[in-house]
């Protein structure tokens, strides 16, 4: 997922927001936590136009959200802005902060869980609160893809697998004792090698071709 959060200036103040889509439900679930959620079809029964919510800070109220309205975090709370009065009101302010996706993520996750969880399974029931279950496990996946394999430094290559049998001509292609060994960076990136010398008994000539 593109983290598309950005900072946007209002004459000198700076805020952080993200534009609803219509289809960045993830990003703004990550971005809002709990104070966000998507409205079923279903329930659409003010402006079918409005496909989602924000629960904004200053009341605690939940304002529908319609593709290309903003959410905008503004002294310490998040705020609605359509289109047309975001683009008046604010101006890009350059990149925003480095942040470690995977943490927002989990933290996201976790809000979900412990505040929307329970009062979906009170108001709805069960079947209802799946779904905020199902939302967890996928913010929780892509909590653990951002994790990164830890990588060498470039001036420390790994080391090639070497034989540990010195008597055994055949390796690799006819030594009778082969062993698969595991990846093991930066020591070495895996492969083959002669087992020979683990079993000295087993160490017989090469087989013919």
């Amino acid at each position: 997922m593109t983290d598309q959060t950005a900072r946007y200036r209002h004459r000198t103040a700076e805020v952080e927001a993200v534009q609803w889509t219509g289809t960045n439900a993830e990003q703004l679930r990550a971005f809002a936590g709990a104070d966000f959620d998507e409205i079923e079809l279903d329930d659409r029964t003010e402006d079918p136009d409005q496909t989602a919510a924000v629960r904004e800070g200053k009341h605690g109220t939940w304002r529908g959200l319609k593709p290309g309205d903003w959410v905008v975090k503004l002294d310490g709370g998040l705020y609605e802005f359509s289109a047309a009065d975001f683009a008046e009101q604010y101006e890009p302010a350059g990149r925003a902060p480095a942040t470690d996706q995977g943490a927002v993520l989990r933290e996201a996750a976790q809000r979900l869980y412990t505040a929307l969880f329970p009062a979906v399974y009170a108001d709805m029931g069960q079947k209802a609160a799946e779904g905020v279950n199902r939302a967890v496990s996928e913010l929780r996946r892509m909590a653990d893809e951002t994790q990164q394999p830890e990588t060498q430094a470039d001036d420390e290559p790994p080391a090639p697998l070497r034989r540990s049998a010195d008597d055994c001509p055949g390796f690799p292609e006819q030594c009778p004792n082969l062993r698969p060994v595991d990846p093991n960076p930066p020591v070495h990136l895996g492969g083959i090698r002669c087992g020979c010398a683990d079993e000295p008994a087993a160490a017989q000539q090469p087989k013919e071709a």
